[in-house]
């Protein structure tokens, strides 16, 4: 979950049914337990899967997020949600007035995530503006096997100390990131005990410098 000058916080839903309990996809009452933990509160865009909080807003969230698979744009099917074929890479775009923000589910087989890390690259780079990349990136050797792209795409990682995740009743492994590019600082980034996944959230407070 991201906080920011942007005014929003958002959340990676799931690519496909049942490979992670997303907050999209919670019931209401279970995504007002998991905002009143993070001490945020308000209302949800379903479609989206960002929610409107009480933080103070420089500007109501209207943008459409951009689905993006395999590198090209997909329509959305008749229940709002993106067309899927088996082996798709999901990313998901929301370009705000001063930061484009790519929300990532990367596949657990190593040679998969590689060829999606590549795509993502190309979004990043295609960027005009700070840039932050978050999500589920299943990476089993953390921070080690981020460290070529981060290097080549200029990102660094919220979590300088490198707490883990997953599972979220135990956590012992790195398998989330937030990422940012030059142009956004760090303000504040904690791991909450919240349960209602398998991996914990990852709550990020941001602002944008240029």
């Amino acid at each position: 979950m991201l906080c920011g000058s942007v005014g929003a916080v958002a959340q990676t839903p799931s690519p496909t049914a049942g490979q992670i309990d997303t907050f999209k996809n919670m019931s209401p009452e279970q995504q007002q337990a998991v905002l009143e933990a993070m001490g945020a509160g308000g209302g949800t865009n379903a479609r989206s899967g960002v929610t409107q909080t009480d933080l103070s807003l420089v500007s109501p969230l209207t943008v459409t997020p951009k689905f993006t698979v395999g590198g090209t744009e997909r329509e959305l099917a008749a229940d709002g949600q993106p067309r899927l074929a088996a082996g798709d890479t999901l990313i998901i775009e929301l370009e705000l007035d001063e930061v484009c923000v790519f929300l990532v589910h990367l596949s657990l087989k190593f040679r998969h995530r590689h060829a999606q890390l590549r795509q993502v690259f190309e979004l990043v780079k295609r960027s005009a503006k700070p840039v932050i990349v978050a999500g589920d990136f299943n990476t089993f050797w953390g921070e080690h096997e981020m460290s070529l792209f981060m290097e080549a795409s200029g990102l660094r990682s919220a979590n300088v100390a490198g707490l883990p995740s997953y599972p979220a009743r135990k956590p012992r492994m790195e398998l989330d990131f937030i990422l940012y590019s030059k142009g956004i600082e760090i303000d504040s980034f904690v791991i909450p005990d919240v349960t209602f996944s398998d991996h914990r959230p990852l709550v990020c407070d941001f602002h944008v410098t240029g």
